[in-house]
């Protein structure tokens, strides 16, 4: 078996059938290939249509557990995985007609990782577009920090490789991406490159729960920024790989400031209090390579009102 698709399903039936469809829109043998289908306690009729098309396709299996989330959702479908490499497919997007054809290539290849693009339905700019001198997991998290994409269905993960390395989702959390992404590709030591968008990723709209105000996000960013943070300082790594989880923490620091800047005063005084016990981890603001995450770290030290830095530096900007 060459390849495991890893679709965890939460109340996406309005999705399902198109991402389903796709999966089995292929141009390989489905002998090659299986779609691992998991219930994670989802509340609407998507099971229906996921059994409906387990009936007519012999490769289709599907697991059922209580709500447990998106992270444990793909950690029971890599258990049950038999392929060769897996791909994390969330169950409300789709992907090319073409893609397996193309990433089997690349496994001939026997990578750690295959990259790959894709495309946001809010725009035609391809995602996570690297050249083929892109060798190592080190050369992609040294691309231009703000052209890789830490989103996981970009990414297709020889098995054995996550096994050796004991890498899986952390269970309970937003941000899930951010914390396993660059885990994974310190580790990569062979990554092969796939120049074409095989992935397209549906931007919901502002009414739904991926966009609202919550501020479990951003009490979830620290969590990630702690689990990076931790693995930056046990895991040997080259200076410039070090700078580059700097960066990517100080990002998920002001995704959380971002996030939680709309809620009332005192759920901000709360998550504020809640950062000044987490102190240390602003410690790679200092040490990031872009001026303005150095300067927010300067202000937060003064003044020890996160929020209320954030904030004014947001207003300040808009001036």
């Amino acid at each position: 078996m060459k390849l495991s698709l890893v679709i965890p399903v939460y109340n996406t039936e309005k999705f399902l059938e198109k991402c389903l469809a796709s999966c089995l829109n292929q141009n390989v043998e489905m002998s090659d290939y299986e779609v691992i289908i998991v219930d994670d306690g989802t509340k609407d009729n998507a099971m229906d249509i996921a059994g409906s098309f387990q009936e007519k396709h012999s490769n289709i299996k599907i697991y059922s557990q209580a709500n447990a989330g998106l992270s444990a959702a793909r950690n029971t479908g890599l258990a049950h995985a038999t392929g060769d490499y897996v791909w994390f497919i969330d169950s409300d997007d789709y992907i090319d007609n073409n893609a397996l054809l193309l990433i089997f290539n690349k496994i001939e290849e026997k990578p750690d990782v295959i990259c790959l693009q894709g495309k946001r339905s809010d725009d035609d700019i391809p995602r996570n577009k690297f050249s083929d001198d892109v060798k190592t997991g080190f050369d992609v998290l040294l691309h231009s920090f703000d052209d890789w994409d830490r989103c996981v269905p970009y990414y297709v993960f020889n098995r054995q490789f996550l096994a050796n390395h004991k890498l899986s989702f952390y269970v309970g959390i937003f941000h899930e991406d951010d914390e396993f992404t660059p885990r994974a590709l310190v580790f990569a030591e062979k990554v092969s490159v796939i120049d074409k968008p095989l992935y397209y990723y549906w931007v919901k709209t502002e009414n739904t729960i991926t966009k609202s105000v919550n501020p479990k996000k951003s009490y979830d960013n620290v969590i990630v920024a702690e689990s990076l943070s931790d693995f930056k300082d046990k895991n040997p790594m080259p200076d410039d790989i070090k700078q580059v989880f700097d960066n990517h923490i100080s990002l998920i620091i002001n995704n959380a400031l971002a996030n939680i800047k709309d809620s009332d005063k005192q759920v901000q005084k709360d998550f504020n209090a809640y950062l000044l016990g987490k102190k240390y981890i602003l410690e790679a603001l200092r040490k990031s390579s872009k001026m303005k995450y150095r300067l927010e770290y300067v202000l937060f030290r003064l003044f020890n009102n996160y929020v209320g830095v954030y904030n004014l530096i947001q207003k300040l900007n808009t001036k």
